[in-house]
C-alpha cells in the first residue's frame, strides 16, 4: 500500500480510467500506483515555480519572524519567569529581605516613535528611512513584585520553605521593557494586508516583498542559515582514514524554550582500528564527557544491566545473527562493569570536571 494515494470505493468503478495502474486494497478498495517515470523534471520545476508565485521568496523569513513574536518570546519569558534577589544585613540579628519579580504576559504594540516632547505617534517604514530612525515597536510585560522581610529567621528555616513573617505584593500591568525592530510585511508591520493604492499613499513599492528591517534609517537583512534539524537521527558512512566506519548523530533540543541543543553521536569503529573478537566496538560521545563511552556502559548507567535486556533495546529481531555478532564485541568490552553506580562512576571519571569526589561524579 502506498500512503497518501487516493482510495476509490468499488461502487465508483465507472470513474476509474482503464489506462491507470491500480492495485487491489482492503475489502473492495483500490489504490492508484504512480510510476516514478510519470514525474518529470519539468513537473518538479512547475511545483517550485508555483510555490514562489504563491508564497514569494521571503515567506520563510516572514513566517520565522511571526513565530518568534507570537510564541518564542513568550516561551523565553516563561522559562525564566521568576527572579529572586536576597539582601541581608549582619548585626545582632540576621535580617533578610527577599525580592521576587515574576514576569507574565508579553504584549507588542504597533510600530511607534517617541518624539522629543515625549509624545508617541505611529511610524511608517518610509518615515523611518527619511528620518534615520529604527522601525520598531514597544514591548510590554505584566510584572508582579513581592518583597518578603524575615527578621530573626535563620538560613535553615528559610530552606525548609516556611512562610515569611511579612510580605508585600505589587502588580504592574503592561510595563515597558524595550523595543523590538519589526520586519517589513510581517504580521506586525503596518504594511501587512494593505492594497496597492494604500501602499502608494505610504510611499511604498507594492512589489517590495519585505523580509528586512530598518535600523537607523538603513535596511538590514538577516542572513538565513541552513542547519540540520533537531531531534532527528542522521547516519553517515565514513571513508578512510577516519577511525570510524559509521557515525549516527542527533541534536537533542526542547520543543519549547530557549536552551542550546545537546549533540550526541554513536560511532562504530572501522576495521583498521581496535577490534573485538568478531567485529568493531560501538562507542557513544556524550555532552560534557571528554572520551567516547562504550555503548553497553551507557545502558548500564541507565539501569539496564542484563545483556539480554540491552540487546532487546538494540536488536529488534533476536534471530538476526548478523546484528548479534556486531554487538558481541560491545558486550565483551563492558563485561567488567555490571553495576549501575560503577557505570556512572566510569562515565563521571571522563567528564570535564576533575578532582571531584565519587559521590559528585555519580550525581
Amino acid at each position: 500500500m502506498l500512503a497518501g494515494c487516493p482510495l476509490i470505493e468499488i461502487d465508483d468503478m465507472e470513474a476509474i480510467d482503464p489506462n491507470d495502474d491500480i492495485m487491489v486494497g482492503e475489502e473492495g478498495m483500490f489504490e492508484f500506483v504512480l510510476d516514478e517515470e510519470d514525474i518529470t523534471q519539468e513537473d518538479c520545476w512547475a511545483v517550485v515555480t508555483s510555490f514562489f508565485e504563491e508564497r514569494g521568496v521571503v515567506r520563510q523569513q516572514l513566517d520565522s519572524f511571526d513565530e518568534f513574536i507570537q510564541n518564542t518570546i513568550q516561551d523565553i519569558v516563561d522559562e525564566n519567569a521568576n527572579i529572586v534577589i536576597e539582601s541581608s544585613s549582619y548585626g545582632c540579628d540576621l535580617n533578610i529581605t527577599q525580592y521576587q519579580v515574576h514576569f507574565g504576559q508579553i504584549y507588542l504594540s504597533k510600530p511607534t516613535i517617541t518624539e522629543s516632547d515625549g509624545s508617541a505617534s505611529p511610524i511608517s517604514p518610509h518615515e523611518a528611512r527619511l528620518r534615520q530612525l529604527t522601525y520598531s515597536a514597544p514591548l510590554y510585560v505584566d510584572m508582579r513584585k513581592c518583597v518578603d522581610s524575615n527578621p530573626n529567621e535563620t538560613s535553615n528555616r528559610r530552606l525548609t520553605g516556611h512562610s515569611s513573617l511579612s510580605s508585600t505584593t505589587e502588580q504592574y500591568d503592561k510595563m515597558f521593557i524595550g523595543k523590538i525592530p519589526i520586519m517589513l510585511r510581517s504580521s506586525f508591520c503596518i504594511l501587512a494586508g494593505l492594497e496597492e493604492a494604500d501602499l502608494h499613499n505610504l510611499d511604498e513599492c507594492p512589489y517590495d516583498q519585505g523580509g528586512y528591517f530598518i535600523v537607523n534609517g538603513s535596511e538590514k537583512v538577516l542572513i538565513a542559515q541552513e542547519r540540520t534539524a533537531a531531534n532527528k537521527v542522521y547516519v553517515f558512512a565514513k571513508a578512510p582514514p577516519s577511525p570510524y566506519k559509521f557515525v549516527a548523530e542527533v541534536k537533542s533540543a526542547t520543543r519549547k524554550g530557549f536552551k542550546l541543543a545537546n549533540s550526541v553521536s554513536v560511532r562504530m569503529l572501522a576495521s583498521h582500528t581496535n577490534k573485538g573478537v568478531s567485529g568493531q566496538y560501538i562507542r557513544i560521545n556524550l555532552p560534557y564527557i571528554k572520551q567516547d563511552i562504550p555503548i553497553v556502559v551507557v545502558f548500564r548507567a541507565f539501569g539496564v544491566l542484563a545483556d539480554s535486556d540491552i540487546l532487546d533495546h538494540i536488536c529488534y529481531d533476536k534471530n538476526d545473527s548478523l546484528m548479534l555478532e556486531c554487538m558481541k564485541p560491545c558486550i565483551e568490552e563492558a563485561f567488567v562493569i555490571q553495576d549501575m553506580e560503577v557505570a556512572l562512576d566510569f562515565i563521571g571519571r571522563r567528564g570535564i570536571y576533575v578532582g571531584v569526589t565519587q559521590e559528585k561524579r555519580i550525581r
